[in-house]
């Protein structure tokens, strides 16, 4: 008997128009329902990048990926967006910097 393979897999579609050119990676189940194949996708992995979808194509195959961290290039944190503060700095700044009302302040 032959092994059984993983019940999913990673298909990529290119897409080719007048003026763009576009990659979709899709992690997909195939499966037979009344005698026909059937196909259902399972996630949308294009946002992951195609290293990353090597990666997860390699290990569904059942090749050793190894560390990831070591596959992968490092990618850079970005910081919050201007004028969103992370809600406990809100509190304590109001605290110590106003004693008092808002009002009262402006006159």
């Amino acid at each position: 008997m032959s092994e059984r393979k993983p019940g999913v897999h990673v298909v990529t579609t290119r897409r080719q128009t007048k003026d763009r050119a576009g990659v979709t990676h899709l992690l997909r189940r195939s499966y037979r329902e009344d005698g026909k194949v059937k196909k259902e996708t399972r996630a949308n992995l294009t946002s992951l990048g195609s290293d990353l979808v090597n990666v997860i194509r390699a290990g569904l195959q059942g090749q050793d990926v190894g560390v990831l961290s070591e596959l992968l290039p490092p990618v850079q944190s970005r910081p919050h967006r201007p004028g969103v503060q992370r809600p406990g700095l809100a509190c304590r700044c109001e605290e110590s910097h106003r004693s008092e009302p808002r009002s009262a302040a402006r006159a």
